[in-house]
């Protein structure tokens, strides 16, 4: 995956991120927003679905991704050992 046509806003948001309560605390407005995106611009995604997305406090993977696709973007998930 390419970062080069990411925005920085979204590099230092996504650096940020912070877990809390077993979820993480993903913006997925403040994510759409940094791309320059507004909810009508996400293809295949209808504008309410978009809306009731990105106020869930859970999503299934399959919606995330459904959603990461519909920025342009590619859903990757990494597990690491904890410290």
């Amino acid at each position: 995956m390419s970062y080069d046509n990411l925005d920085l806003e979204f590099f230092e948001y996504a650096k940020t991120a912070i877990k809390q309560n077993d979820y993480y605390d993903i913006d997925l407005k403040a994510l759409r927003k940094s791309l320059g995106l507004k909810q009508t611009d996400l293809v295949g995604i209808d504008q309410p679905d978009v809306s009731k997305i990105e106020n869930r406090l859970d999503l299934k993977l399959s919606t995330l991704n459904k959603y990461a696709k519909a920025c342009g973007l590619e859903m990757e998930i990494v597990f690491h050992r904890k410290h």
